[in-house]
């Protein structure tokens, strides 16, 4: 997303981002040239309580609505469902230029929350309505995605996946204070990311404890220093009281600091576990994550080599760029380990292949915002 917005400011589009809330470490060029409006993404028709309602619903959806005149607005970018649920509150009459940006893909046979069942019902009839472009990652997730909205009217599909640009600094060593000690000169697994269910963590942990290849040390990175107390920070730590070659570290990284933290790893690992709670947000989404999953394609670009869970975008990829190891579950991680260990000079010039040749934004981006600025 923020290579879009780069993109757009760099071409001289006015840009307003409608988002729940601000973030905070903004790029620079980003925050002087994008309108940052916090708008909330359910709007309640009868003000239970006022004095919450109209200070954090009513007066910011006017003031939306306001500067939806001043400026004339002319295309839509709506990112995931709840950004074509906020559009088309906004912008009923601009359907027709909705350009629909799917990340998140949501099955109404897995969702069990009223709410967000409704608001999948929402999404459905809105597409029905026609609409200008969607940007989704591959084939196979337009698939499922075509299969779950029907029927649907849309002008022009394009493809992007979820990658980084490479970054200026992208040369950039390793700094001192991001330095992880690896005990006896092993080898290094990352794991980077959230520690939730799906990330296959705690199987891959309960895994080390029967079997495991003695040259690899894992490093599990939370990036949420907020949780530092979480029953699962505190599961993790529990593992490396018994002794496995796992360390945690607790680093909130901005993207600057990140890609060089990175860079001192040898095996990335992006691994993904569908249906393991009852968030919509699991399931065959996660299942079938592929060219969205951000962290896989980060690795590529810094042509280190990867373990994922087998999904169909994953197994084609591996068809035609050997960038690392599929497992069919965590059984398999030593043998995994020993193989990228045997052909590992290949593999991470594989892996800077399929960024370069399939992963980076920039091969699709000129031809979408192309197309979606045509009417300017």
């Amino acid at each position: 997303m923020l290579c879009i917005l780069e993109e757009l400011i760099d071409r001289k589009i006015k840009i307003i981002l409608f988002i729940h809330e601000i973030p905070t470490n903004i790029h620079e060029k980003i925050s002087r040239n994008v309108i940052f409006k916090v708008l909330p993404f359910v709007y309640p028709r009868i003000p239970r309580r006022p004095s919450i309602f109209f200070p954090r619903t009513f007066f910011p959806y006017i003031n939306a609505k306001l500067l939806t005149f001043k400026y004339q607005i002319k295309e839509v970018i709506c990112v995931d469902p709840e950004g074509l649920i906020i559009a088309n509150k906004l912008f009923p009459n601009l359907k027709s230029n909705y350009n629909y940006i799917s990340f998140e893909l949501f099955f109404l046979d897995e969702i069990k929350d009223p709410l967000i069942r409704k608001n999948k019902l929402i999404e459905i009839s809105i597409l029905k309505k026609k609409i200008k472009s969607l940007l989704i990652q591959d084939k196979y997730r337009l698939k499922l995605f075509l299969e779950e909205n029907k029927p649907y009217q849309i002008d022009e599909t394009f493809y992007m996946p979820v990658a980084p640009v490479k970054p200026k600094h992208y040369d950039s060593p390793t700094p001192k204070k991001f330095l992880i000690n690896i005990p006896n000169d092993n080898k290094s697994l990352i794991y980077s990311g959230s520690l939730y269910k799906w990330s296959g963590l705690f199987e891959l942990l309960s895994e080390m404890e029967k079997k495991w290849n003695n040259d690899f040390h894992l490093v599990i990175h939370n990036r949420f220093i907020n949780n530092t107390n979480s029953a699962e920070v505190k599961e993790i730590q529990a593992y490396i009281e018994k002794g496995l070659p796992v360390s945690i570290v607790n680093l909130q990284l901005s993207y600057e600091e990140y890609i060089p933290f990175l860079k001192q790893f040898d095996v990335g690992l992006a691994t993904y576990l569908s249906f393991t709670s009852d968030s919509h947000y699991d399931g065959k989404n996660f299942g079938e994550i592929g060219y969205s999953s951000g962290k896989f394609n980060t690795y590529m670009m810094m042509g280190i080599p990867t373990i994922t869970t087998k999904n169909n975008s994953f197994n084609d990829l591996l068809k035609t760029y050997n960038f690392g190891y599929i497992i069919n579950d965590f059984s398999e991680m030593s043998k995994a380990l020993s193989s990228i260990s045997e052909n590992y000079d290949t593999q991470k010039h594989e892996a800077k292949r399929l960024y370069n040749e399939v992963m980076n934004p920039e091969l699709y981006l000129s031809s979408y915002l192309t197309y979606v600025l045509s009417d300017f």
